[in-house]
């Protein structure tokens, strides 16, 4: 899901997470090719409560076939 914060910069969730989130971030890093930053606040992929993702950028596609080739 694509989602507009203001109106200006574009973000994508990932909604109704479970399971292990640290490896499911791992795994989505890589796919993405976002290396974790050494700032934590500097990190362009963050977890939300009530089991969500949130990547900054538009960056559905890649989410979808990724997930689609998992058997999602």
């Amino acid at each position: 899901m694509l989602c507009r914060k203001d109106g200006t910069k574009a973000t994508t969730l990932v909604k109704r997470l479970t399971g292990d989130q640290d490896l499911f971030l791992g795994e989505l890093r890589a796919v993405l090719e976002m290396p974790k930053p050494k700032n934590s606040n500097d990190d362009t992929i963050r977890y939300r409560a009530g089991g969500t993702i949130e990547i900054d950028g538009n960056r559905v596609r890649a989410v979808k076939e990724w997930l689609a080739g998992l058997g999602f």
